[in-house]
């Protein structure tokens, strides 16, 4: 229990937003400005897990600004930890844009992917909120209408934890006669040529704050299914970007996905809307720009 405490103490009081209040003290800053990509939740970890107290206690009365990537964790920041609302602005996560597709054939049949296989895929850390095990159902409930469906599962563990719930999802597949439908490709590189390679990008996930998955699926002009979690809804509208549904629904997730393959002209229509959000709001530049205004409106007037 005593190394559990110190491993939680040097990973978070060691982080950015605990020791920048002294590094701006130390060094003479005019300003700071603090990062909140994934707020803490409080009854998800054990009570000597210090994070509940850095945003209440150290970030919200020191900073001068709090970026957060959606209104999820804008509320969970300003109901849940009090800062200030006034401190707080929303710059969204971005992913980089993709400016030509690759050899979309040469790529799946490397994958395994059958020319007429319908390829899903999942591209997120092999954790339990992360949905993989609501994707399993929903898959072994679709493939009765749709025999071509194929998930491809991309992503490996945390680092302390590199397989992370693998052996649990492979067992899973197993038990639901899925296996043969199923290809965990584990930690990759080639993210961008594996969704040319797809035809759903699926994020099944049961808390998310705006995923960086949800952002390669859209710039890569995917048809997307998600759940309607954390940020998800920010970046995504229902039946216009994605479809959204429930977590933790398989029978809503397998619908989601069969109407994206029975409609395949709907589906396009989406996955094109979704290229031109992501070219509109979460470029890399679009999200450089929108630090750039935090920065440049504390630094043409006093903090407040």
């Amino acid at each position: 229990m005593r190394r559990r405490r110190i491993e939680l103490l040097h990973t978070h009081l060691l982080g950015s937003n605990a020791w920048g209040p002294l590094l701006r003290r130390a060094g003479g800053a005019s300003a700071l400005v603090s990062h909140e990509h994934s707020p803490f939740r409080r009854g998800d970890v054990d009570r000597w897990d210090v994070r509940g107290a850095i945003n209440p206690w150290i970030v919200g009365p020191t900073t001068d600004r709090l970026l957060v990537p959606s209104r999820w964790s804008r509320d969970g920041v300003v109901c849940g930890d009090r800062v200030p609302a006034a401190k707080v602005r929303i710059v969204p996560n971005g992913a980089p844009t993709i400016e030509a597709r690759p050899d979309r054939e040469a790529i799946r049949a490397a994958l395994g992917v059958r020319p007429d296989d319908v390829a899903i895929v999942i591209s997120a850390m092999l954790r339990p909120e992360k949905g993989h095990v609501t994707a399993l159902r929903a898959l072994a409930a679709a493939l009765p209408r749709c025999p071509r469906l194929r998930l491809l599962v991309v992503g490996g563990g945390p680092p302390q934890r590199p397989t992370g719930t693998l052996p649990q999802l492979v067992e899973l597949a197993g038990a639901l006669g899925v296996a043969e439908r199923t290809t965990f490709l584990g930690r990759r590189e080639d993210v961008p040529q594996i969704l040319a390679a797809a035809d759903v990008g699926l994020l099944p996930s049961d808390h998310e704050n705006l995923p960086l998955a949800l952002l390669e699926y859209m710039a890569a002009g995917l048809p997307v299914v998600a759940t309607a979690v954390g940020g998800v809804p920010d970046a995504v509208d229902d039946g216009v970007h994605a479809l959204l549904v429930p977590p933790g629904e398989p029978q809503a997730l397998a619908a989601a996905l069969l109407a994206t393959v029975e409609d395949p002209a709907a589906a396009a229509r989406r996955g094109d809307a979704a290229r031109a959000r992501h070219a509109a709001r979460y470029t890399w530049d679009a999200v450089a720009s929108a630090v750039e205004r935090v920065y440049l409106e504390l630094l043409d007037g006093p903090p407040s």
